[in-house]
């Protein structure tokens, strides 16, 4: 008798209905993978190492699931207070970079 499963054992017919949500979930995964190298990065001593871990913000922002885009807004919140002023002003520009993101269109102006 032919087995009608695959190696993880879904059967084959699911497999052509969830190749969609493989695909999200892999782009989920690729994001999280590289949020520990955004918080090695932050904790560094090298300035360069923790303007970098902030650049890479607006990079990773759509490719996270919300919790991690809570950890990724705790590493930026606690570089806009960081000792050297350049990690302060590259986190203002990725603050700026990430809101532009996520601006609505629909939403009123303040002026």
């Amino acid at each position: 008798a032919e087995d009608s499963t695959i190696n993880s054992g879904e059967p084959l017919d699911n497999k052509s209905t969830s190749t969609a949500e493989q695909t999200a979930r892999n782009e989920r995964n690729a994001g999280n993978c590289f949020l520990s190298v955004v918080h090695r990065l932050a904790a560094s001593k090298s300035v360069s190492a923790r303007v970098s871990a902030c650049s890479l913000g607006p990079v990773l922002w759509n490719h996270l699931d919300f919790p991690r885009q809570l950890q990724l807004r705790g590493v930026i919140t606690r570089a806009l207070h960081d000792v050297d002023v350049g990690v302060r002003k590259a986190t203002a520009a990725v603050v700026h970079e990430i809101s532009e993101m996520l601006f609505d269109r629909r939403a009123v102006p303040w002026t």
